[in-house]
């Protein structure tokens, strides 16, 4: 299933979310798109990753990471991955790192709009549930 992304805070923060299997290209699209948004806003640009309900994805991090777009690298903050599964979080870490991103793995939304308020002032995040 191709990934559903919107602002979760116009022009600072994206929310991606992925569901179902992923393939390679679901990927690069999604990538493309959020380079797009981060691009297109205001700096630090944040991205979070809701995997949540993801059941498959690709495994290989040679092909994930060469999947990812390029953003502005000066324009992207933070990347919160939203996950439970061991083995996602270390496929985004690794990438990450790889990447020189700053990056968070948590388990729900609201810990991601917490962690990004307290690591930029300047965002105005509320919780999901309020």
């Amino acid at each position: 299933m191709p990934a559903e992304i919107t602002w979760q805070q116009q022009g600072r923060v994206v929310y991606q979310r992925y569901s179902g299997i992923l393939t390679l290209d679901e990927l690069r699209q999604g990538s493309i798109l959020v380079a797009q948004h981060i691009n297109a806003g205001t700096p630090p640009v944040h991205v979070i990753t809701d995997a949540r309900e993801l059941k498959k994805y690709p495994a290989s991090l040679e092909q994930i990471k060469n999947s990812l777009s390029q953003a502005n690298r000066g324009a992207l903050g933070w990347t919160v991955l939203i996950s439970t599964n061991y083995i996602q979080r270390f496929i985004a870490t690794t990438t990450s790192r790889l990447a020189r991103a700053q990056f968070q793995a948590v388990s729900s939304l609201d810990e991601a709009l917490l962690f990004l308020n307290n690591v930029d002032a300047s965002l105005q995040l509320g919780s999901p549930t309020s």
